[in-house]
């Protein structure tokens, strides 16, 4: 029956038919109605061995195709209109099933539950499912085909089925950029935060937000807005979930440490304001919870002996100075000497200079400072 101009096949239509075992329906216009009803016209034909719908309109995976159908070696759904496929469409009746969904609408791609799903499945299954060429979003259904793709995943799930991702690209929500998942890794893959608490009614920001599943890591970024003043409040962020929290005002043009007052809840590790025009460390503007602390690629001419001495007692696992036009004089001793007691540990005090000198501050002796 394939290229008629099929748009409809009665429920019952091959109810009778119990030993079809191949069907050629592909290139023509079927899509088997709504996706309430959940079984296929061919839900009583549980012989077949062959089924082929590639270049129809069908926009939903029927169940009866992975339940009753124990001989099923076979399913071409190539170039139709389905838009989302989950961890049961992959639990197959028979054992030696080849199943083409390429040239789909898939923008989904549900595998939460499939490692419960496949908990018991210690023999390993010819089930192969190919799904490339399809329009992936990149929200936060593909962290857990990251993790298929890496082999993260129990050796039960990869005995179900091989999930066949070839170049396999995704979208990023409300922008335009293609990512390709084989470069993805599913340990650094944020996803944006109202995506993952599921909000629907925010504020418009700024900035966005996203959290990083594999560590739970929040991630506010700020960066390359090129805005002399940036603020967060509590209208455009949530604050469910004390998740560590990474604060990105790279790349503006901010002349002071912004007030953080509004997300002092939040627990803040990383403070990023590298290439920035700040010329002074502000210490009530730096939260006691920060670990790291970039301040790289500013106009910072030196540091008092208070913020110095502050720097010291913190045990950052990271801070950046250099590329400060530090002046060379008695004011920078303070500097000096923390990039001496440091410089072992913050790999980049080793490259802070001062203004009209080639060599590093801790090359410079610290009499030579104030002659």
């Amino acid at each position: 029956m394939e290229g008629n101009i099929l748009y409809y096949i009665q429920s019952k239509a091959f109810s009778t038919n119990e030993q079809l075992s191949i069907a050629k329906f592909s290139d023509n216009r079927l899509d088997f109605g709504t996706p309430f009803n959940m079984m296929s016209p061919f839900f009583n034909n549980r012989l077949l061995k062959e089924l082929h719908l590639s270049n129809n309109k069908i926009n939903h995976f029927y169940s009866d195709w992975t339940t009753n159908k124990l001989e099923l070696e076979l399913l071409d759904l190539r170039n139709n209109d389905i838009s989302t496929i989950s961890a049961n469409d992959f639990i197959f009746s028979s054992d030696n099933v080849l199943v083409d969904l390429r040239y789909n609408n898939i923008k989904s791609i549900l595998l939460t539950n499939i490692e419960k799903l496949a908990i018991y499945n210690t023999e390993k299954r010819n089930v192969t499912v190919h799904v490339e060429n399809n329009p992936l979003l990149c929200d936060c259904l593909v962290y857990n085909i990251l993790r298929y793709s890496k082999g993260d995943m129990p050796i039960t799930v990869y005995n179900l089925f091989e999930l066949k991702l070839g170049n396999l690209t995704c979208v990023k929500p409300y922008v335009k950029e293609r990512l390709q998942i084989n470069q993805l890794d599913f340990k650094t893959f944020p996803c944006l935060e109202d995506d993952y608490f599921q909000i629907v009614d925010r504020h418009p920001s700024l900035c966005t937000s996203e959290i990083r599943p594999y560590d739970q890591i929040r991630i506010i970024d700020c960066s390359n807005k090129l805005k002399v003043e940036l603020k967060i409040n509590s209208n455009t962020i949530n604050l469910k979930g004390n998740y560590p929290l990474i604060l990105n005002f790279t790349g503006n043009y901010l002349r002071e440490i912004p007030s953080l007052d509004y997300i002092k809840p939040l627990n803040i590790t990383h403070l990023l304001l590298s290439n920035n025009n700040i010329s002074e460390i502000s210490l009530d503007r730096l939260p006691k919870t920060i670990q790291v602390l970039e301040l790289h690629n500013n106009y910072l001419l030196s540091l008092s002996h208070e913020v110095s001495k502050f720097l010291d007692d913190q045990n950052y696992k990271k801070i950046t100075l250099s590329g400060n036009p530090f002046v060379c004089d008695c004011n920078v001793r303070f500097l000096h000497e923390f990039v001496l007691n440091n410089r072992d540990y913050y790999e980049d005090l080793k490259n802070v200079k001062c203004q009209g000198y080639n060599t590093t501050l801790d090359d410079i002796n610290a009499y030579d400072l104030c002659l």
